[in-house]
Formats: structure tokens, sequence, C-alpha cells
């Protein structure tokens, strides 16, 4: 007779399997269509220039595996969500259960959102700064963006812009812990730190311009502050049921 820590055992490995499975398939798909996906990415870009140059021959191949990867893990992410808070939430009640999993899928479909309207918005404010410091007319001298540079800058912009969201969840995850109190969310020092986080973000990035950075800060404020009321929002309900089951 196997032991209930085998047979869980024994369903994880299946699950990432599925997982795996799931993964694989969106990257296959992702890989066949990846010249569609590459405009798609440097759409944005191919506005203010005519194209890329790479140093290497591997290079094309690389950002398209690159391409690929990131689309198929971000694609897949819902179904990790599935396959996974099930499982490891399968001890606690059923309300905790779906309460996890309309959690976590509620904050992946706001994020997408938020990102899609950054791409549109932001991002080409971003690009047309940085752009206009690539000609040196005292030099003679025109600089060209190579195809891992782009990748890697909007790679690196997609992180911090992750970052940046995910902050008010980890406040989440130290509420559930028992680490810190619903006030915290209020908290007027919490706010001085987060909004210190998006001055950081906003040197790096923001083009000088007034005028563009005066678009630009109220975006990131309101987006900042969606997702803390977000979290607050699940744990008012949080809070309302264990407070009915006393």
């Amino acid at each position: 007779m196997k032991s209930n820590l085998e047979i869980h055992f024994v369903e994880l490995k299946i699950r990432m399997f599925y997982f795996f499975i799931n993964f694989l398939l969106f990257f296959v798909i992702s890989f066949l269509y990846k010249e569609e996906l590459l405009f798609l990415f440097s759409y944005l870009f191919l506005q203010y220039e005519t194209g890329f140059i790479y140093t290497n021959l591997l290079e094309p191949l690389i950002i398209y595996v690159k391409i690929s990867f990131f689309v198929s893990l971000f694609l897949s992410f819902p179904f990790f969500i599935y396959f996974f808070s099930f499982f490891f939430f399968r001890s606690f009640k059923n309300f905790y259960v779906y309460f996890f999993y309309l959690y976590l899928t509620s904050l992946y479909i706001f994020f997408l959102c938020f990102f899609v309207c950054e791409f549109f918005l932001l991002f080409p404010l971003i690009f047309e700064f940085l752009l206009s410091f690539q000609k040196f007319d005292l030099f003679n001298l025109i600089l060209t963006i190579t195809l891992t540079e782009y990748l890697s800058f909007f790679i690196n912009l997609f992180c911090v812009y992750l970052i940046l969201c995910l902050l008010p969840s980890l406040l989440f995850l130290f509420f559930l812990l028992g680490w810190v109190q619903i006030n915290i969310f209020f908290n007027f020092k919490l706010r001085l730190f987060l909004y210190f986080f998006l001055l950081f973000f906003f040197i790096i990035f923001a083009p000088p311009d007034f005028i563009l950075q005066a678009l630009i800060a109220p975006w990131l404020i309101i987006m900042l502050e969606f997702f803390i009321y977000f979290n607050l929002f699940f744990i008012i309900i949080l809070q309302n049921y264990s407070h009915r089951l006393k």
C-alpha cells in the first residue's frame, strides 16, 4: 500500500508532466509563428526605425527561441494556476481553494490588460526618447540597435513592470502569513516607499520632457494604486468569510 505522501508525489509528477506538455505545445506553436511574434514585439520600434541588425549568424535563431519561450511561458501561466492551485490548496476548505484560484486568475487578467495599455501608451514614449540619442551629427555617426539589445531591453522593461505590479501581492502574502495587518495598505510610509520605487523607475526610463513625464507619472501611480486596492478587495472578502465562520 502506498502512503499518502507517495500518492501525492505521484499526482504532482503527473500534473507537472501535463504542464510540461502544455508548455511544449505553446512553445511549438509560438516557434511556428516566430516571425509574426517578432514583428508584434518590434512593431512600435519599427515605427521609428527601418529595421535591426545582427552581429552573428546564431543571433536570429536565439532571438526566435527566446521570444517563443517568453510567449509560451506567459500563455501557459493560466494552466499552471489550474494544474497546481487545486493541488496545493486541497487541504483547505472549498472556499479557500476557489478564493486563491480566483485571486491568481484575476491578477493574471488585470496584469495582461494593464500591460497591453502600457505597451501602446508608455513604450512609444520611451522608444522615442531613447532613439533621439542615436545620431551624432558632430561626428557623422549613426548608432543602430541589434536584435539582442532590443529584446533584452523589452524583457527588462517587462520585468520591472511585473515587479511593480506584484509588490502589492507581496503585501497580500505577508498578510496571509500574519506578518502584517490590513492597515499596512493604508500606511503613509509604505506609500512613500512604493512611490520612491516609481520615481526610481521614472528617472531611468521616462523621457525628460515635462509634458511626457506628466502623462507617464499618473499612469504608473494609477497602476500601482489599482493593484493595491485589488489586493485589499480580496483581503476584505477573506476577512468577511472568516468572521462568518466564527
